[in-house]
């Protein structure tokens, strides 16, 4: 899956329908959100696999975290609990996404979670922002050989460069993320992409936890060749995890358009003329015309010459080899002027 991820990567930028827990721990949610996925045309579907102490010590309160409805619980393992999709769901919703169409594939949170992604047969790893210090972790990652996608939400310079240093650069690629949620377009900062890009020769993408679109379409246009986005069958679901800053489906739609779209708008670094364009130089470009009737065995002035449409004389660029020299035959006004005419 290595060089098969990475070549599909420069033909077309990989769209991730990040389902995450917005499941809410519910396998048919899980299959129905990865029916959205695949409908909308994403390419993938990614998950994150946790239970709550993967995450949290279990001396960590439900209050510790505000702005989540949490009361019923004590402790915010338990919450971290309710919404995870159970280990023992994985295989069968990983493999319902694989019957739909669409690659399946999560961010493991512990050692243990990677185990059960390997066993799993996963094809690819994403790297939580969370966790891009988890040392640990990331070498666990590394060791298991497939593609691995890193987010560097909340990391600075250095911290990346340390989290770079744990895996094989060859199966690298590297998410762009602000850890905002909602993301607002004065923190997007998508100019980070370019630095990505730069400084480690490795694909780059982003991670977008905006409310619409636009910032995604951007990031494809600053170079990005990944793009991760929530998704949530009802942004304004009273069930607690992520919806809030998801797209649905109808929208995660139009956001696989729009990134396809501008996809073909970039088209290549090569600068080359459209059929169209070609058509419209013959009409649209000037070309070296007589201005007023003249006699054969004339010499030509700068002031005999005009540079008019259309473009069946002599080209502008060659106005100075035609001053100065004799005709060969009678001219009328608006007549092409070319080298025959010498």
């Amino acid at each position: 899956m290595t060089m098969d991820f990475f070549e599909r990567l420069s033909r077309s930028v990989f769209i991730v329908a990040e389902i995450g827990n917005n499941h809410n721990g519910n396998p048919d949610t899980a299959k129905r959100l990865i029916d959205a996925a695949a409908e909308a045309g994403a390419d993938a579907v990614k998950f994150q696999t946790f239970r709550g102490t993967d995450i949290v010590t279990p001396k960590i309160p439900s209050s510790e975290y505000p702005g989540w409805n949490v009361t019923q619980f004590t402790w915010w393992h338990e919450f971290l609990d309710s919404i995870a999709l159970p280990y023992d769901a994985h295989q069968e919703v990983f493999r319902y996404a694989r019957s739909a169409g669409v690659v399946p594939f999560s961010t493991p949170t512990s050692l243990e979670s990677v185990d059960l992604l390997q066993s799993l047969n996963v094809p690819i790893y994403k790297i939580a922002s969370m966790d891009v210090t988890n040392i640990p972790l990331l070498r666990k990652v590394n060791e298991v050989g497939k593609p691995v996608i890193l987010s560097t939400g909340m990391a600075d310079e250095q911290e990346i460069d340390r989290a770079v240093s744990c895996f094989d650069r060859n199966r690298l690629a590297i998410l762009h993320c602000v850890s905002d949620y909602p993301l607002k377009y004065c923190n997007a900062s998508l100019r980070s992409i370019i630095r990505l890009k730069t400084k480690y020769g490795r694909p780059v993408g982003f991670s977008d936890h905006s409310l619409g679109h636009d910032l995604s379409v951007a990031a494809v246009a600053c170079g990005a060749r990944i793009i991760e986005k929530h998704i949530t069958l009802d942004r304004n679901a009273l069930e607690k995890a992520e919806h809030h800053v998801a797209l649905e489906p109808g929208e995660l739609k139009n956001l696989v358009v729009a990134i396809r779209q501008i996809e073909e708008a970039l088209g290549t670094d090569v600068i080359t003329l459209s059929a169209n364009e070609r058509e419209m130089r013959d009409k649209s470009r000037r070309s070296l015309h007589i201005n007023k009737p003249l006699k054969s065995g004339a010499i030509l002035t700068s002031d005999d010459i005009s540079v008019l449409r259309p473009a069946d004389g002599a080209l502008p660029e060659e106005f100075d080899n035609f001053v100065g020299k004799k005709l060969n035959k009678c001219k009328q006004a608006w007549d092409p002027l070319t080298a025959d005419d010498l």
